[in-house]
């Protein structure tokens, strides 16, 4: 069953200008969309419960928060997250260390929004 992507809250649509909201959108469906592809990424490895559970134990530790607390007002906080998941599933070519391999991903992410500086 494909799930549909999620729309913006009503409550913070009510805000914002209609360019304002197709970038939020476009930034949720980002969000939503790049962990619903590193989650197939993962089954198509044949990945264990405990590689998903370490995979967004990673994510939530660097991000301060798990995935159900994201702001979904954030256009920049949901494309983190995105990119994270995206960088994720592009350099986890294997399952031998999908805590780090996550972990290294949502820097890099954080890296490539400007949350972090480069080193």
């Amino acid at each position: 069953m494909i799930k549909q992507p999620r729309s913006v809250p009503d409550e913070i649509a009510a805000y914002l200008e209609p360019a304002e909201l197709a970038i939020l959108q476009e930034a949720l469906e980002h969000f939503d969309g790049s962990y619903r592809s590193l989650m197939d990424h993962l089954k198509s490895l044949n990945a264990p419960q405990v590689v998903y559970m370490m995979v967004n134990g990673a994510a939530k530790f660097e991000m301060g928060k798990p995935r159900r607390d994201v702001d979904l007002g954030n256009a920049e906080e949901m494309n983190v997250w995105g990119d994270g998941y995206a960088l994720t599933e592009e350099n986890m070519e294997d399952l031998s260390d999908p805590r780090q391999t996550t972990a290294d991903a949502f820097v890099m992410a954080k890296r490539l929004n400007g949350w972090l500086p480069w080193e």
